[in-house]
């Protein structure tokens, strides 16, 4: 009885874990999702992050991405051109990381 519940210990979470990925070792991510994010952040790249300079059409597919959501939308294409990782770059941190006073 005490191996069983051992065991129960340790596979439950490695059950639970195994759910949530799907069983699959990537990221979870269809290759038409990936495509999709890839094609906004090149639009988002071409405009320097300024939604305002998209065509329509561009404009259009951004804004499905966006839940057809102007704000978050602007956002996604400024995000998509300046990412975290760039924004902190040469501050002496990584992505996230808070500005190094004096730079």
């Amino acid at each position: 009885m005490r191996a069983l519940l051992c065991l129960s210990v340790i596979l439950l979470p490695a059950i639970f874990l195994v759910g949530c990925s799907g069983g699959d070792a990537g990221d979870g991510l269809k290759p038409e999702d990936v495509k999709a994010v890839t094609d906004i952040s090149t639009l988002a790249k071409s405009v320097g992050g300024d939604y305002d300079k998209l065509s329509a059409a561009d404009k259009k597919k951004v804004l499905a991405m966006a839940n057809n959501n102007e704000a978050s939308a602007k956002a996604l294409v400024y995000q998509m051109a300046h990412p975290p990782s760039e924004m902190n770059a040469g501050r002496g941190g990584g992505a996230g990381a808070p500005p190094t006073p004096g730079k």
